[in-house]
């Protein structure tokens, strides 16, 4: 271990030293240095001190001070935005010591630190999936998606967990015979006869707008005619901004099932090429 440098937060001898940076510290009046390049705390010891492990959100809610001079934390969305890691102390220390999180793992401080930033089970991560942004251990990422990941919802039919953008197709391929309510119509179909049914709406919703944007050029044509013709016209075009907007979304679910039936295709045609 290094010898005469302490962590500031647990007192021994640091695993993998870093410098924090998240406060808003103001540089020593004399050195020019701010209260993260004079001390030194273990990598742990910072995500914990600092709530590294919790979402953005809820970390701003009971955020800690610099322990030296008590300023405030500045906001990060990454925990890597919030230290700095001291290479040239770790590659002073070439004494082998255990992973602080699964102690089966041995190396030096710089095989540690890879070990913990790559492969280690223990170390806490950010769920990247969309509406989630949670912390949980990299070795338990299937039960995080399968219990408390914002990013899956569970299927109503079979209770299997499913990403939300990949669950109206979950529900087409295992539940055909089920009901999906059409985003724009809101009328109950089969899953089987969703795309059908959007592809209708689509082209109804298509006439409406040709209809009313030909009603805005007639009312146009007449508006020195017309007293209240303002009012009317901004309902016509309020009213194709909604109707352009369900045709996108409309299209967006066509093209996602689409999309979906092709690969089960070409799945199924490389099988039976792999049969024959």
């Amino acid at each position: 271990m290094m010898k005469g440098i302490e962590c500031l937060i647990c007192h021994e001898p640091p695993t993998i030293p870093v410098h924090m940076t998240a406060f808003e510290c103001k540089p020593d009046p004399c050195t020019g240095q701010k209260c993260g390049s004079l001390s030194v705390v273990c990598l742990l010891c910072a995500v914990r001190f600092m709530k590294l492990d919790v979402p953005p959100e809820k970390r701003a809610i009971t955020a800690p001070r610099c322990p030296l001079c008590r300023s405030g934390k500045k906001f990060f969305m990454y925990p890597e935005d919030a230290y700095q890691v001291d290479f040239l102390y770790m590659s002073m220390d070439t004494q082998i010591l255990s992973c602080p999180l699964c102690p089966s793992f041995t190396g030096t401080q710089t095989d540690v630190y890879r070990h913990l930033r790559r492969d280690c089970p223990g170390w806490k991560i950010m769920c990247t999936e969309d509406g989630c942004r949670q912390f949980y251990p990299r070795g338990e990422q299937e039960t995080h998606q399968n219990t408390t990941c914002k990013g899956f919802t569970t299927c109503k039919m079979c209770s299997s967990r499913v990403r939300h953008d990949h669950y109206l197709r979950h529900v087409v391929v295992h539940h055909p015979d089920s009901f999906l309510t059409c985003v724009s119509c809101t009328e109950r179909v089969r899953a089987r006869e969703s795309v059908d049914h959007s592809r209708t709406e689509i082209d109804h919703l298509e006439s409406l707008y040709n209809g009313y944007r030909t009603q805005i050029e007639r009312l146009d044509a007449l508006k020195e005619y017309i007293p209240d013709w303002k009012r009317q016209t901004r309902w016509l075009r309020d009213n194709l901004n909604i109707i352009n907007c369900r045709i996108q979304v409309l299209n967006q679910r066509i093209q996602n099932l689409v999309e979906h039936q092709q690969q089960e295709e070409l799945i199924n045609d490389d099988e039976m090429m792999m049969v024959g």
